[in-house]
């Protein structure tokens, strides 16, 4: 693969605080993009948006915009940016299949390169141009291993949260098996840690509420339904004690067991007689 000098439209830093065009506004121009531009923000905070969807802009990110993309952000903004042209070549391929955006880069690393290849392209001498050319690929390599490490991480992270689906049907299934999180971690052959990270980013609820939550769903079908024991429905839905079973039903329903099981029976009655 190579770069020819011309496929560079432009590299540099952007600073919006030293342009008089955007004094005193508050975000840049919507502007259609002609070039595959790689920006790499200095400044943490603010917005981009790309094709109207916005992104926070964090610390060790770089953002892709690709021709006919459009693009815009908030102000005050301050970035270095390489611009490669949109014609036929080595790179096109390589670019047009690139994220918009990628995290946890090494930010001073790229920092150095982009340096670099900004002062040799505006140098004169050939020397430079063979320079410009060694950093740009050093600069490409750099972006597609931190694009594959984001893209292997995403696989893994989004095999690990389908899996979550699986547990989750097994607690709604089996409510009186050991579903305490050590013994769910080692069914996953996840740390507990990561286990309740994953569990409740899925969810949006620890597993203890997800579990004591699905336990007394549980007790209230078998409570309305059936003649069990207090004691038995506790036990069948996985309550170790009938104390924490109407600790926990109350705080779920408002009512103890008794009390929701008279309730019940009360509206059958009722629409029976009707």
């Amino acid at each position: 693969m190579s770069i020819i000098l011309s496929e560079i439209a432009d590299v540099g830093i952007f600073i919006s605080n030293m342009w008089k065009t955007f004094k005193n506004m508050k975000m840049t121009p919507d502007k259609l993009v002609s070039y595959y531009e790689i920006d790499l923000p200095l400044m943490k905070g603010g917005v981009k948006y790309i094709n109207g969807v916005p992104t926070q802009i964090e610390e060790n990110m770089l953002i892709l915009t690709k021709p006919g993309d459009r693009k815009h952000a908030t102000l005050p903004h301050r970035c270095h940016f390489i611009h490669f042209a949109n014609e036929d070549s080595d790179i096109k391929p390589i670019l047009d299949r690139l994220p918009n955006y990628i995290y946890n880069i090494d930010t001073e690393s790229y920092i150095n390169v982009y340096s670099e290849i900004s002062y040799y392209f505006h140098g004169n001498a050939e020397k430079d141009a063979l320079l410009v050319e060694m950093l740009a690929l050093k600069l490409l390599h750099m972006i597609l291993e931190d694009a594959e490490r984001q893209e292997k991480t995403h696989a893994v992270r989004n095999k690990k949260y389908m899996d979550m689906q699986k547990y989750v049907e097994f607690i709604k299934n089996n409510p009186a098996e050991d579903l305490s999180l050590e013994a769910m971690a080692l069914a996953a052959n996840f740390s507990p840690i990561y286990f309740h990270t994953c569990f409740k980013n899925y969810t949006g609820k620890t597993l203890h509420e997800f579990v004591e939550e699905e336990r007394v769903k549980k007790a209230c079908i078998l409570l309305s339904s059936t003649d069990l024991s207090v004691e038995r429905v506790a036990e069948a839905c996985g309550f170790n004690s009938r104390s924490y079973f109407s600790v926990a039903f109350k705080r779920k329903t408002d009512l103890t067991p008794g009390a929701y099981r008279k309730q019940q029976k009360t509206i059958k009655n009722t629409v029976v007689s009707k």
